[in-house]
């Protein structure tokens, strides 16, 4: 079965929720990567351009099957882990140009007055992150600092300014990336050292205004994300209120398990 055919395409005449992205750089590429690599950039063009949001964690499930089914099998079961995660991440580095149609895509619409109210522009980069943040939890990706920037705008920024769908946005992709690579996210907060970061690490990884700690990831900006999640529930809407209880539970499950 052809690969595209296991990440259900958009439907004919709809809007994809994540688009419209093209792929043609990458296309273009095929020739010296070969024929696998070509399946994958079906299947990143197909799961870029789903319609139905509930499809968005199928997709990126199956996208990383995709990509694991190129690497090389290993004989000493030891040497598994590290060589297949190595693999994985030198497989999409190859694929160079998928950053650039992320970069493309990455347009928080909650920065732009002309889709402040454009409910469906604040699905698409929901679905967006969503899709990324579990690439980034399969390890197909290694972006740390995605998650970084999402919680650091969602939970560290103050929203009062923002419209009702910009709160709503803000405060949703941040526990989307809870529910979809908290694992990562609560591993790195363990681990981070952030008086190792150099220069360009801690001006990227920075904190938002509200949060006073170090940049990068930390045991403490963990529990004050984990805080202000709460303090948010009177910020957004009714109906958004339980992605807040399902990331607040999500990290205290994680936590449990240390």
């Amino acid at each position: 079965m052809p690969v595209q055919e296991s990440i259900i395409p958009t439907p004919s005449g709809k809007m994809s929720k994540t688009g419209p992205i093209s792929l043609q750089v990458l296309r273009d590429n095929t020739r010296e990567i070969g024929e696998s690599y070509a399946q994958i950039v079906d299947a990143l063009e197909a799961a870029f351009n789903i319609n139905d949001d509930a499809l968005i964690p199928q997709a990126a499930k199956r996208l990383a099957d995709q990509l694991d089914s190129t690497i090389p099998t290993c004989d000493d079961p030891a040497d598994m882990e590290s060589e297949v995660e190595d693999a994985r991440y030198n497989a999409w580095q190859r694929l160079d140009g998928f950053a650039i149609c992320n970069r493309d895509a990455w347009q928080d619409p909650t920065l732009n007055l002309e889709s402040a109210t454009d409910a469906e522009v604040h699905e698409r980069w929901c679905n967006l992150n969503a899709f990324l943040a579990i690439l980034l939890s399969t390890g197909a990706i290694n972006w740390r600092e995605l998650p970084i920037w999402e919680l650091r705008d969602g939970l560290e920024e103050s929203v009062e300014e923002l419209s009702q769908e910009g709160k709503d946005t803000r405060v949703v992709v941040a526990t989307l990336w809870i529910k979809h690579a908290g694992k990562f996210i609560w591993e790195h907060s363990l681990s981070g050292k952030p008086e190792n970061l150099d220069e360009t690490d801690s001006r990227m990884l920075r904190a938002g205004e509200l949060y006073q700690g170090q940049p990068g990831y930390s045991r403490d900006r963990w529990d004050f994300w984990k805080r202000r999640l709460g303090e948010l529930r009177s910020h957004v809407s009714e109906s958004r209120s339980s992605a807040i209880d399902e990331a607040i539970e999500t990290m205290t499950e994680l936590e449990s398990k240390s």
